[in-house]
């Protein structure tokens, strides 16, 4: 069973067969095994420390990151038969903002339907370089990354702009 099938059953939630495997169950032992500390990132501060508290029965350790706005809460946790430590954080919403490249920028400077080919790049705007930063901080210290994001379109978007964040940073 990989890692999200295995946290699912143990919430009692049945999973299908896969019908192949990436790796051996073995394997898949020993890699959770090295688990010692997990990042969470939620989608807002609040429900960050909503989980933390949660899930740390009210025994979470706060401290702050490079964002004002987004803490850290700290917490032990039994996990796959082993206690980890949970490190819960959040960003505030989408991390990363999309934008044509130059020439491109000012619409009226081109034609309209040049903008349809014309590339975009990604990059993460000046008011969430320290959610990003903390972000970038956390993920060297851990082995593992729990996106806890709203489960809708925009969630999911917000989600794959966290993992692009933290590969880039691990």
């Amino acid at each position: 069973m990989n890692f999200r099938a295995r946290q699912f059953a143990s919430c009692g939630v049945r999973m299908l067969p896969q019908p192949w495997r990436l790796f051996s169950r073995a394997a898949e032992d020993t890699a959770l095994q090295r688990i010692r500390k997990v990042l969470c990132v939620a989608e807002k501060n609040d429900a960050a420390r909503g989980i933390a508290d949660l899930l740390s029965n009210s025994r979470m350790r706060r401290r702050e990151g490079f964002s004002k706005f987004n803490k850290i809460y700290e917490y032990d946790y039994q996990m796959f038969g082993q206690n980890v430590t949970m490190v819960m954080t959040s960003v505030s919403g989408h991390l990363l903002a999309h934008d044509f490249k130059l020439p491109f920028r000012k619409w009226h400077s081109c034609n309209p339907l040049a903008l349809f080919d014309a590339e975009i790049e990604k990059y993460c705007p000046e008011n969430y370089v320290d959610i990003k930063r903390t972000l970038e901080r956390e993920v060297q210290q851990c082995q593992a990354l729990v996106i806890w994001t709203d489960c809708d379109r925009e969630g999911e978007n917000i989600g794959f702009e966290i993992i692009h964040v933290c590969k880039a940073g691990a």
